[in-house]
């Protein structure tokens, strides 16, 4: 059943609709501006990435051997 509003009511939301709105524009004023991201924003291509220290290659064998011993 839809409420009807009286006239206590149209003023509490009255008070409530024009404290949001204070809160917003004092927000809207003492944060940073904002940017909004262009499409070169959302274009980039870094490439693969690729370790720096990867230790020196070893064999299939050595790496087999370590494998077992980890492995007991």
């Amino acid at each position: 059943m839809p409420v009807i509003p009286n006239a206590e009511m149209k003023e509490r939301l009255m008070v409530e609709n024009k404290k949001a709105a204070e809160q917003k524009a004092a927000k809207a004023a003492s944060s940073e501006p904002q940017t909004l991201a262009k499409a070169e924003h959302h274009t980039a291509t870094p490439g693969p990435a690729i370790a720096q220290d990867l230790g020196p290659i070893e064999s299939k064998e050595a790496l087999k051997k370590r494998a077992e011993e980890l492995n007991k």
